[in-house]
C-alpha cells in the first residue's frame, strides 16, 4: 500500500513534498514548483529553512544578497521545519535505512508553513543592515559576513563589532577579542554565540580575521585612507591616534579634566595629579579602588572641587547632602592610560591599546546625585531622626522654600 504524500500548506495553496529532488509540486495545476535549494538554511534552536513568497502570483520569490528596498506587502517570508521534519520517512530512506516504509513512524504527513511579513522576518533585517549608508557617496552598501562556529556574523567596522545575523542585539566588540597583529583570538561560547563569561562551560577558542581584512571598503571608509593604502596594514596601525600614541610614549602623561581643573594620570605614583598645585593630595587610586562601577570601567569618586582632592564621605549620620562635594566619575587606569597600565603589567602594548583605547585627553562626569543611592541614605537618616522635609525641598533657595505655618 503506497503511503500518503506528505503536503506543505503555503499561504493557503498546498504542494506535495519531493525530498529526494527538494521541491515542492502544487498540487493545483498550472501553478510553479517551489525548490527548496532556494531557501535559506537558518540554525537556532533548531534547523529551519526559510523562503519567500508572492501572495498574488502564487509561486516562490528569491532575492539576492544584496537587496536593498523592501518588496511590496503581498511578498511574505515562509518558514518551513527541516527536511527530516519535513518527510521523516523519505529521509531516513536517503539516508540509508531501506526498511518497509510502512513500519517506519511516517511522523507528522501535513506541514503550515509559518508566514512572517518582510518588516518583521530576516529579509527585513538583511535589508535594513544592507541600508548602512556609505559616508562617501551615501548609497547603501552591504556589509560583509564571516561564520564562526555554523554561526553566521555580520561585520561592521564602524562601530567595531560583529554581530550575530538576524540577532542584531548578540554583539561582539572586537575590543572583547585579544588582538594579535594579523587577527584576533576569541574565547566564543558555543551556547550563547558570545564572547565566554563566568557561567559559560561550552567554549572553543577561534580566530577572527582583523577587521581591514574582513571588510577593506569599510575601513576605508572609517579611516579616508584609498584601498592601496590600506595594504599590508594592521588594525593598530589604522584605527590607534598616531600623534596621541607618539606623545605618549615621548613621555607625556595623558590629562584628564576634572570640574574644570587638570590632573595628570601618573600611574607611577598610583595617582591623579592637580596640575599647579602642589598642596593636594589629589587622588590616590588606592583610596577609590572600592568605589568602583558594576561594569568595571570607571570610579564613582566623592570630590572636593576647592581643593582638588578626594574625600571620603560618612554618611552613617548625615541628614543632608554633603556640601562642597560632588561625585565625579573617573575612568579605571587602564583606560585613562593603557600604555602605562601596560608597562607596570607586563602586558602587550598593541593588545592593550586595541582594548583599552588611547587618549591624551579626557574630562571627568560629574554624577548627578539623583544617580547616587546618597538622596536614599539620608532619607532613611532623617526618618530614622523624624525629620520630614525632604533633599529637594532643602536644596531650594530660601525664597522658593514652600511656609511651613504661619509667620509670628
Amino acid at each position: 500500500m503506497e503511503r500518503e504524500k506528505v503536503k506543505v500548506d503555503i499561504a493557503g495553496t498546498v504542494y506535495l513534498v519531493d525530498l529526494k529532488n527538494l521541491l515542492l509540486h502544487p498540487v493545483e495545476e498550472g501553478l510553479k514548483i517551489v525548490d527548496l535549494k532556494d531557501c535559506r538554511v537558518m540554525m537556532d534552536d533548531e534547523w529551519e529553512y526559510v523562503g519567500h513568497y508572492d501572495l498574488q502570483k502564487r509561486e516562490q520569490v528569491v532575492f539576492p544578497d544584496n537587496t536593498v528596498n523592501l518588496p511590496p506587502e503581498h511578498i511574505v517570508e515562509f518558514v518551513l521545519p527541516a527536511y527530516r521534519d519535513l518527510d521523516e520517512v523519505a529521509w531516513q530512506q536517503l539516508h540509508g535505512d531501506n526498511g518497509d516504509p510502512e513500519n517506519i513512524d511516517p511522523g507528522i504527513t501535513y506541514h503550515v508553513a509559518q508566514i512572517i511579513p518582510i518588516e518583521s522576518s530576516i529579509l527585513g533585517l538583511d535589508i535594513a543592515e544592507n541600508n548602512i549608508p556609505d559616508t562617501i557617496n551615501q548609497l547603501p552598501r552591504a556589509l560583509p559576513r564571516i561564520e564562526i562556529e555554523g554561526t553566521e556574523f555580520i561585520v561592521d567596522v564602524m562601530k567595531e563589532e560583529i554581530r550575530q545575523a538576524y540577532k542584531p542585539n548578540n554583539a561582539i566588540q572586537y575590543s572583547e577579542m585579544y588582538y594579535k597583529g594579523s587577527h584576533y583570538l576569541l574565547d566564543f561560547d558555543l551556547d550563547t554565540k558570545n564572547i565566554e563569561s563566568d557561567n559559560s562551560d561550552n567554549v572553543k577558542e577561534v580566530r577572527i580575521p582583523s577587521m581591514v581584512d574582513s571588510d577593506p571598503v569599510g575601513m576605508s571608509l572609517k579611516t579616508g585612507k584609498t584601498i592601496e593604502e590600506l595594504k599590508d596594514k594592521t588594525d593598530f596601525e589604522l584605527i590607534v591616534n598616531r600623534d596621541a600614541l607618539a606623545q605618549r610614549l615621548s613621555g607625556i602623561l595623558p590629562v584628564i579634566e576634572i570640574k574644570g581643573h587638570p590632573f595628570y594620570v601618573d600611574l607611577k605614583m598610583d595617582a591623579l595629579r592637580p596640575k599647579d598645585d602642589f598642596l593636594s593630595e589629589g587622588i590616590k587610586f588606592a583610596d577609590i579602588a572600592y568605589d568602583s562601577t558594576p561594569d568595571g570601567k570607571y570610579y564613582w569618586v566623592s570630590y572636593d572641587p576647592l581643593n582638588h582632592e578626594y574625600r571620603e564621605l560618612d554618611l552613617r549620620e548625615s541628614i543632608e547632602l554633603p556640601k562642597d562635594i560632588v561625585i565625579i566619575e573617573i575612568p579605571m587606569e587602564e583606560y585613562l592610560d593603557p600604555v602605562g597600565y601596560a608597562r607596570n603589567g607586563g602586558w602587550d602594548l598593541e593588545e592593550t591599546i586595541m582594548r583599552y583605547g588611547l587618549t591624551q585627553h579626557s574630562i571627568a562626569r560629574e554624577v548627578p546625585w539623583s544617580e547616587t543611592s546618597i538622596p536614599e541614605i539620608i532619607e532613611f537618616n532623617r526618618k530614622e531622626k523624624k525629620l520630614d522635609m525632604d533633599i529637594e525641598q532643602e536644596k531650594l533657595p530660601a525664597k522658593e522654600k514652600k511656609n511651613k505655618g504661619p509667620k509670628l
